[in-house]
């Protein structure tokens, strides 16, 4: 299936089950954030097979599975408490058209007086201006955006938009704040010849350049970035996207220097068509070191940054949503598992990728209802899939219905069938919130996990490890069972 692979994040750990019967099992961390290939072999064999860095590997004795994820998530960091209203309903739309407030305010007031459970809009780059720079506002297609913001707050909803950490180096001086901080702050990422690294990600202009965010000023900077646009619209948390770090180039605009051994290494991870792809030339230099030896690191310092940043802006528990992950980052974000098919086989694909971020100690998690590309078309076929995807994803610990801009696919936008699943999911949903809460809650103190396999209660029970059980049947802590028919 053409679901999100390794390129969202890095996590070079693994859970084993000695043996079915009783639970025993192990685990091994290796802390490294290079490039990697990891092999599975006949039993009882696995490889690490890293590009660079230093070996530390740490072994979890258990002897019961959620044991040994319980060590694991105590050695990388215990995750954070999300605020209540994180725990909601969420939902967005990309690319609405005819871009406007207007169409937005529509999905919204329908959703609402349809009686479907909601708590948190969102936007995706389609509030910005049209040249797509973070932190601006297009006031021609969302005059009044400040305004529609503070009256969800007063109808007790919530406001998230979407922020990248690509800058657009275009602006002329003085225009454009973002730019102009970074260079005063010399906080972007730099080349192998110390000039600003260039790239290109969604900015109009062709260029992007990057913030270092291992840098020790990146906090400062960034938070000075969402307290200007703070007092604009008053939003409440932040969805950090294309973080990976993405860059359409896979290189810089000047290319990636060649007969690098950094560009070319001696051994490639297998589903790497090349090490530049679809990120930074290897090459470039970071406060942390060299792309090569922290790029998996990325994401993981721009969650901090945003983390304190939000702290600063609105003195409130924050909110933040990662596309990329590392180990130890659900102290500071959650996490979507990236762009999906409207597929079942996505569907599936999704318990088990939240089921691997409780494990990875990010328990804030859930994938694009419904899915992000594709058709969910309003005809039967359609209507089911996403009907039944909201019968899953209302119990999603993230849970938010988002898709691309082929067409609108909230639960109203899909007629009957649909509105009506929603309803009754998140109904439940909601009806459990506080037993969702004191999970994550147990989650931060303890670190349990929020979702987990069914082994994990149930360790010498074998038909608990096999797959049709294990990747479509969850828990949530000891006392909730969701076993979706799909």
């Amino acid at each position: 299936m053409s679901a999100p692979g390794p390129r969202y994040g890095s996590h070079p750990f693994y859970l084993n089950i000695e043996d079915v019967t009783t639970g025993t099992s192990n685990g091994v961390f290796l802390l490294n954030s290079n490039a990697m290939d990891v092999l599975l072999q006949p039993e009882p064999a696995i490889t690490y097979r890293p590009i660079g860095g230093i070996l530390d590997m740490f072994v979890f004795l258990g002897p019961k599975p959620d044991d040994v994820v319980r060590q694991y998530i105590h050695l990388i960091g215990l995750p954070e408490l999300p605020p209540f209203w994180a725990l909601g309903y969420h939902q967005c739309r990309c690319c609405t058209e005819p871009h406007t407030l207007a169409n937005q305010k529509l999905i919204t007031e329908r959703t609402i007086s349809a009686g479907i459970p909601f708590d948190v809009q969102w936007n995706a780059k389609e509030y910005m201006e049209p040249t797509f720079d973070d932190f601006t506002i297009d006031q021609k297609r969302f005059g009044g955006f400040a305004d529609w913001v503070r009256h969800l707050h007063d109808i007790g909803m919530h406001y998230v938009p979407i922020v990248d950490p690509g800058i657009d180096p275009a602006q002329k001086a003085g225009q454009y704040a973002p730019y102009d901080d970074g260079v005063s702050m010399d906080i972007f990422i730099k080349n192998n010849t110390g000039g600003i690294f260039i790239g290109k990600t969604w900015q109009t202009s062709g260029k992007t350049v990057y913030p270092d965010f291992s840098h020790p000023g990146s906090i400062k900077y960034w938070t000075k970035q969402y307290q200007e646009f703070h007092n604009q619209v008053p939003i409440d948390g932040s969805w950090n996207d294309m973080n990976e770090v993405d860059n359409f180039l896979s290189a810089s605009i000047y290319g990636c220097p060649a007969n690098n051994s950094l560009e070319t290494p001696p051994y490639l991870p297998k589903q790497l068509p090349k090490i530049q792809d679809q990120t930074l030339c290897m090459s470039a230099k970071q406060y942390a070191g060299l792309h090569y030896n922290v790029h998996n690191l990325y994401a993981f310092y721009m969650a901090i940054a945003t983390d304190e940043a939000l702290k600063t802006v609105r003195n409130k528990r924050p909110f933040v949503i990662s596309r990329a992950t590392s180990p130890g980052q659900g102290k500071y974000s959650g996490h979507w598992n990236g762009d999906t098919d409207t597929t079942y086989g996505e569907l599936k694909w999704t318990i088990g990728s939240v089921l691997d971020m409780n494990m990875f100690g990010i328990p804030l998690a859930g994938g694009d209802i419904c899915g992000f590309m594709g058709h969910s078309e309003n005809n039967t076929h359609g209507q089911e899939l996403c009907a039944r995807w909201l019968e899953v994803g209302a119990f999603y610990p993230f849970s938010r219905n988002h898709n691309t801009k082929i067409m609108d696919q909230d639960p109203v936008a899909l007629g009957t069938m649909v509105t009506r699943a929603a309803k009754n999911a998140l109904s439940t949903r909601y009806t459990l919130l506080p037993y969702l809460y004191t999970l994550f809650y147990h989650a931060k103190t303890n670190g349990d996990t929020v979702s987990r396999p069914l082994f994990f209660e149930y360790p010498a029970d074998k038909h608990t490890y096999e797959r049709t059980v294990a990747e479509t049947q969850f828990m949530w802590g000891s006392a909730f069972m969701v076993a979706p028919f799909m």
